[in-house]
């Protein structure tokens, strides 16, 4: 088990963690400091604050990062509280970026896009360059991961803690709801968590409704980093990180009695269950942001009596 399962996990799961490093850091090094600029400067409404978010979201690849991003505005008084409520909820989108390109099974050019970011990387005195080759490089060894991961995944089904485990959990997406939620808390990432769901569906290791649940569970999961980040600070800024958690906790709660239903439109949208599980996250959270974008300015009142 430890040479069929756990070293292709753990591998799979360190290059993809690696790749979305080196995203982050490549897209980071093209846009430079304009990112906290223009968090700070693009938020006059809620409207204003919906776009920008899902748009730095998906240059990072980090809802976490963002929403800590926020809370030191916050502390720092260089952003008021209710502007950042709009931003939230762009960030939850911004995130299924990554999940939908690794849906179009671009596996076989994972090792082209790493030679190419590599190539790239090492011109010299170009830093635009060298970013873009990093996040080449990143995406490549995101593909690389998940192709690891799903390899990792099959044999899971032949060990008998495993089958029994998840016999219980056929009946019960609950259980499948909290792995999600505690693996996203210890990983500090919710695309990793979403891709070993993809990993898992594809392999029939879940079900697809599993998969689903525990990538809603990852959407909790997912907090605790901005939650932790908070730790210490203004009460503006922890209300930044409560409102983050609270609107996604409510989103999971509304979202989980219709977890038949959701499944049943995206297996209408897609015959592949890990592109079920794609688009089930990104339907998840654009239906959740835009119901919610409406009541940005009472949700952060109701935040601010509320904490």
């Amino acid at each position: 088990m430890i040479k069929t399962v756990l070293i292709p996990f753990s591998v799979g799961l360190a290059l993809f963690l690696f790749g979305l490093s080196l995203m982050r850091r490549g897209l980071d090094g093209i846009t430079g400091p304009r990112l906290t600029q223009l968090l700070a400067s693009c938020t006059r409404t809620p409207v204003h604050g919906f776009v920008t978010g899902t748009a730095v979201t998906g240059i990072l690849q980090s809802s976490s990062a963002v929403t800590v991003a926020l809370v030191g505005l916050v502390d720092a008084r260089a952003l008021p509280f209710p502007a950042t409520v709009g931003v939230i909820l762009g960030t939850n989108v911004g995130t299924c970026f990554t999940v939908e390109l690794l849906a179009l099974n671009l596996d076989r050019f994972a090792l082209p896009l790493v030679l190419v970011g590599a190539f790239l990387w090492a011109a010299p005195k170009r830093p635009l360059l060298r970013g873009v080759g990093l996040a080449i490089g990143g995406f490549g060894c995101l593909l690389v991961g998940l192709t690891i991961l799903q390899s990792g995944a099959r044999p899971l089904e032949e060990t008998a803690w495993f089958a029994e485990l998840f016999s219980r959990a056929q009946h019960s997406e609950a259980i499948a709801l909290l792995f999600g939620l505690v693996f996203t808390a210890l990983m500090q990432s919710s695309t990793a968590a979403t891709a070993v769901a993809m990993s898992m569906a594809a392999t029939d290791t879940f079900s697809v409704p599993q998969a689903i649940a525990f990538v809603l569970g990852a959407n909790i999961g997912t907090c605790t980093t901005a939650l932790l980040a908070a730790i210490g600070t203004s009460p503006a800024a922890r209300r930044v990180a409560w409102c983050h958690f609270t609107f996604n906790v409510f989103g999971v709660v509304a979202a989980y009695p219709l977890l038949d239903a959701l499944t049943r439109l995206v297996a209408w949208l897609s015959a592949d269950p890990d592109t079920q599980v794609a688009h089930a996250q990104t339907l998840f959270n654009l239906f959740c942001s835009l119901v919610a974008l409406p009541l940005a300015r009472p949700y952060a009142r109701w935040i601010e009596r509320l904490f």
